[in-house]
């Protein structure tokens, strides 16, 4: 595809576990490579105190270390409902989209309703929903406030469905850190409590919640598949 007149061309690609960028035909940089470009010169500045323009022709996922696609296998992406990202998503090639529970909640009745018909037009599946719940809405520990849990259920879950979406995955570490000096033994037992109730809410919307398990880095409950 031929530059536009006073465009430059910038590629970067990935080969053989290496990244290389290179500007209007020319390798300007490459990972572990310091030799590429002139130090202390940017190879493309594209914010140089002026208004600029970027224009994606092409994005192409590449790399000799995936195997070919394998029949019954689908692939999908994380992603936000903001922007054009689910159109990009499906232009992409992505089989599916996961998108984020926290940002549907937070929706004014009137984005909702765009949100809806937005994901009707764009032809591609929205199954899942990660980010279940926002990190200030507790479900263990002194701050965990069940009426408060369950005004949030009752406002995601039914628009959740409303999507389309057929479950919700129950990561949300920081919802569900147990406090430095509260009773772990005490956080299970709500966790399990407010487990059920949106259990109960999901059904009723014909969806699942699934549970994750996190590292012990993201949070100290339900580190593992099997205390899932």
């Amino acid at each position: 595809v031929p530059v536009k007149e006073g465009w430059n061309e910038a590629i970067v690609s990935a080969h053989d576990g290496q990244v290389f960028s290179f500007v209007n035909g020319v390798l300007v940089a490459k990972t572990g490579d310091s030799t590429c470009g002139t130090p202390g010169v940017p190879a493309l500045e594209v914010f140089g105190g002026a208004t600029a323009e970027i224009e994606i022709k092409e994005f192409a996922a590449l790399s000799d270390l995936l195997p070919p696609p394998l029949p019954q296998v689908t692939l999908g992406l994380c992603t936000s409902l903001a922007g054009r990202a689910l159109e990009q998503t499906r232009d992409v090639g992505f089989d599916y989209a996961e998108i984020l529970a926290t940002e549907v909640a937070a929706m004014s009745e009137d984005e909702f309703k765009v949100a809806v018909q937005r994901v009707k037009a764009v032809a591609l599946p929205v199954i899942s929903a990660i980010l279940f719940l926002p990190s200030d809405l507790k479900v263990v520990g002194p701050d965990a406030k069940p009426d408060v849990q369950n005004a949030y259920l009752k406002k995601l879950l039914p628009r959740l469905s409303m999507l389309g979406l057929k479950m919700v995955v129950f990561g949300s570490g920081r919802a569900r850190r147990v406090p430095e000096g509260f009773s772990k033994t005490d956080a299970y037992k709500q966790l399990v409590e407010f487990s059920r109730r949106a259990a109960v809410e999901a059904k009723a919307n014909h969806m699942l919640v699934v549970v994750e398990s996190l590292r012990s880095e993201e949070t100290n409950m339900i580190n593992t598949a099997s205390e899932a």
